[in-house]
């Protein structure tokens, strides 16, 4: 029991750390950016991370969480790998190399990002966390190379960015090729990837939004904010996969706790003037703007857990329809919010009342659902989304 407890811890903090290569790549690419690009370029290339954020999360719901959500689904075949994701990062990488322009980059950034997410899902699931420690310290190497190479070759060092966002995606096809995966049905598939859709659409939006009313800067400042708060994607993007695909109470203590302290250290971070020096001028975030967005992080995560054991009983339905009034609630309070001269402030203020009530509608919900959900084998088959 204690060899097997050790192991598991092992694997945890491997996957946490390893984690870390998600949100280092757009990092570093706002990094170079910002010291290559002028600043509606730079604000296109913000706006590029967040489609690329939205396609992630898009992608990987349609193509690996819908598996998740069908308990009729074998546990050998609930992920896979993706060849066709690693062909179109490869395509999206020489892109890159060839021609290191800011459309060229626009096009690539998301590709790269959604065959980086739907990789890292699957390898979370199936527990490979020491080739995604390998993927994780190329990455932040070629990151390393490209920054320290800018003020040389200029934008090439994207093309560094890109082979090393393009490693960790190869790498995992081979240590685990992919195999013709469980046929999940297509109304399950569209129902995921829509409530996905709709939740990942709400920081693209309010990124136009915020370019559209309070200009490049502001827009520069929102996405640089999000980028990091990525600090907090190997622990809250970890706990999320793993409770798709199984109940983890104590993991949600460590993790939770672990969340708490890493942003404590981001507003510790900027108070000492860190993301002025890494990311220069385009640093215009007030320190009551990063603590408003800390805390919108912090309230995620409460959220995660029914959330996760409603798709966990295949309510993907149920999900969607919350999921859509949160998203739809969030969008509005926050263009409010610009519109009344809150700023920064008051969209993160916005994001993180929604996120309260989505604990409350998701508790509700998974307390009301909780021993009366029928088994699956005794659902009419027209009525399983």
């Amino acid at each position: 029991m204690n060899a097997r407890r050790s192991s598991a811890a092992v694997s945890s903090a491997g996957m946490v750390l390893s984690g870390a290569a998600l949100p280092v790549g757009p990092a570093f690419v706002q990094v170079v950016a910002a010291r290559t690009l002028d600043l509606p370029s730079q604000a296109a290339v913000a706006l590029a991370l967040s489609v690329g954020a939205f396609l992630s999360g898009v992608v990987c719901a349609v193509f690996a969480e819908a598996r998740l959500a069908d308990p009729d689904v074998p546990r050998e075949h609930r992920t896979t790998g993706s060849r066709l994701g690693a062909v179109a990062a490869t395509t999206a990488t020489v892109l890159v190399l060839v021609a290191p322009t800011t459309h060229s980059v626009m096009v690539a950034l998301p590709v790269l990002m959604a065959a980086l997410q739907i990789g890292r899902m699957n390898a979370v699931v199936r527990g490979h966390w020491r080739s995604e420690l390998i993927g994780a310290v190329l990455l932040v190497a070629a990151g390393v190379i490209a920054s320290v190479l800018t003020p040389s070759i200029g934008a090439r060092a994207f093309g560094f960015l890109a082979v090393g966002m393009v490693v960790p995606v190869v790498l995992r096809c081979i240590v685990d090729p992919a195999v013709r995966p469980w046929a999940v049905p297509m109304r399950r598939r569209v129902v995921v990837g829509a409530e996905t859709c709709l939740v990942a659409a709400v920081p693209l939006v309010l990124t136009a939004v915020v370019f559209t009313v309070l200009g490049s800067a502001a827009a520069v400042a929102f996405r640089l904010v999000l980028t990091v708060l990525g600090v907090l994607q190997p622990v809250l993007g970890y706990l999320r996969t793993v409770l798709l695909a199984r109940p983890a109470p104590r993991l949600v203590v460590t993790l939770s706790a672990m969340s708490i302290g890493a942003l404590a250290a981001v507003v510790a971070a900027h108070l000492l003037g860190v993301p002025h020096q890494v990311f220069g001028s385009s640093w215009g975030v007030s320190t009551s703007a990063v603590v408003a967005a800390c805390l919108w992080k912090a309230a995620s995560i409460p959220a995660t857990v029914p959330f996760a054991q409603l798709r966990r009983e295949g309510a993907v339905l149920d999900v969607m329809a919350l999921r859509a009034a949160v998203a739809v609630g969030a969008v509005l309070g926050s263009v409010l919010a610009v519109e009344l001269g809150l700023g920064l402030v008051g969209v993160f203020t916005v994001l993180a009342s929604s996120e309260i009530l989505a604990f409350v509608l998701f508790s509700a919900k998974a307390g009301r659902s909780c021993g009366r959900r029928p088994s699956r084998a005794a659902q009419p088959a027209g009525d399983r989304p």
